[in-house]
């Protein structure tokens, strides 16, 4: 993904023992491959990174990230996070905290992932009950 807004994670980013972020800003992250669908919705992330004031815009290539990805993969049946490794690409995750928060599911237009990244994404009381970190956040990071 070419930006200069978008920032590419590597695996130094994460904590691979509970798939944090090890930088605890609010962070939108589109991952992607290079199918069709993660070439269109990148196009529009670009673009919205370049307008929305806040959150840290930031991909992962699930084609680079391998290690990132076994992890995921490894994840028992009943971990919160476990849709990670079933969810079809491309798809965003918000991080607050360093901790996945939850999940945008709307159009891959510009409009409407702006209008995520700018009002859902980063607010204290957002979170998706897809995701439940009871198992993997520190007491203070629950969600539910």
């Amino acid at each position: 993904m070419a930006s200069d807004t978008v920032i590419t994670l590597t695996l130094s980013d994460f904590d691979l023992t509970n798939l944090s972020l090890k930088d605890t800003s609010c962070y939108i992250v589109l991952f992607h491959n290079d199918n069709k669908e993660s070439l269109e919705i990148s196009r529009h992330f670009a673009v919205s990174s370049e307008t929305v004031i806040g959150p840290q815009f930031a991909s992962v290539s699930t084609l680079v990230l391998s290690e990132l990805i076994e992890a995921i993969n490894k994840l028992p049946n009943d971990h919160p996070l476990r849709w990670m490794a079933t969810k079809p690409l491309p798809y965003i995750v918000s991080y607050q905290g360093g901790y996945p928060q939850g999940t945008y599911s709307g159009s891959t237009n510009f409009e409407d992932i702006n209008e995520f990244a700018s009002s859902s994404a980063c607010q204290s009381i957002y979170y998706d009950p897809i995701i439940k970190m009871e198992s993997t956040c520190p007491d203070d990071k629950i969600l539910a």
